[in-house]
Protein backbone atom coordinates (compact mmCIF):
# COMPACT_ATOMS: atom_id res chain seq x y z
CA UNK A 1 0.00 0.00 0.00
CA UNK A 2 1.56 3.24 -1.31
CA UNK A 3 0.12 6.80 0.17
CA UNK A 4 0.38 10.29 -1.05
CA UNK A 5 1.84 12.76 1.20
CA UNK A 6 1.63 16.47 0.58
CA UNK A 7 3.25 19.39 2.27
CA UNK A 8 2.61 23.17 1.30
CA UNK A 9 6.18 25.48 2.42
CA UNK A 10 5.39 27.47 5.64
CA UNK A 11 5.57 30.75 5.03
CA UNK A 12 7.69 32.98 6.89
CA UNK A 13 7.74 36.41 8.23
CA UNK A 14 10.02 37.31 5.25
CA UNK A 15 7.70 35.74 2.85
CA UNK A 16 4.56 37.27 4.48
CA UNK A 17 5.46 40.75 3.96
CA UNK A 18 6.73 40.05 0.34
CA UNK A 19 3.49 39.26 -0.08
CA UNK A 20 1.56 41.61 1.75
CA UNK A 21 3.47 44.58 -0.25
CA UNK A 22 2.84 42.81 -3.25
CA UNK A 23 0.24 44.39 -5.80
CA UNK A 24 -3.11 42.95 -5.91
CA UNK A 25 -4.73 42.10 -9.34
CA UNK A 26 -8.10 43.12 -9.93
CA UNK A 27 -9.74 41.37 -12.91
CA UNK A 28 -11.91 44.02 -14.76
CA UNK A 29 -15.43 43.37 -14.40
CA UNK A 30 -17.14 42.45 -18.17
CA UNK A 31 -20.60 42.74 -19.49
CA UNK A 32 -22.48 40.05 -20.28
CA UNK A 33 -22.41 38.55 -23.84
CA UNK A 34 -26.08 40.28 -24.30
CA UNK A 35 -24.89 43.67 -23.02
CA UNK A 36 -21.72 43.53 -24.73
CA UNK A 37 -23.79 43.38 -28.04
CA UNK A 38 -26.42 46.14 -27.18
CA UNK A 39 -23.55 48.19 -25.95
CA UNK A 40 -24.91 49.60 -23.12
CA UNK A 41 -27.10 49.14 -20.22
CA UNK A 42 -30.92 50.54 -19.89
CA UNK A 43 -32.18 52.48 -16.65
CA UNK A 44 -33.03 50.14 -13.99
CA UNK A 45 -30.20 47.80 -15.04
CA UNK A 46 -27.66 46.06 -12.82
CA UNK A 47 -24.53 47.83 -12.70
CA UNK A 48 -20.88 47.68 -11.54
CA UNK A 49 -19.43 51.21 -12.94
CA UNK A 50 -20.51 54.53 -14.51
CA UNK A 51 -19.36 53.43 -17.99
CA UNK A 52 -21.80 50.65 -18.39
CA UNK A 53 -25.23 52.56 -17.95
CA UNK A 54 -26.69 54.55 -21.07
CA UNK A 55 -28.13 57.27 -18.62
CA UNK A 56 -24.38 57.23 -17.63
CA UNK A 57 -24.83 57.14 -13.53
CA UNK A 58 -24.18 53.58 -11.15
CA UNK A 59 -26.34 54.08 -8.06
CA UNK A 60 -26.29 51.49 -5.71
CA UNK A 61 -25.60 48.74 -8.10
CA UNK A 62 -28.35 49.92 -10.81
CA UNK A 63 -28.45 52.48 -14.03
CA UNK A 64 -30.56 55.63 -12.62
CA UNK A 65 -30.73 58.42 -13.93
CA UNK A 66 -28.98 61.94 -12.26
CA UNK A 67 -32.67 63.02 -11.34
CA UNK A 68 -35.48 61.05 -9.57
CA UNK A 69 -38.17 60.58 -11.81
Amino acid sequence: LMYQVSTVPLATSEVRSDLQSSHILHRKIRMSPLWRIMGFKPYGAYCHDNIECTTGLCRNGHCSFNEPV
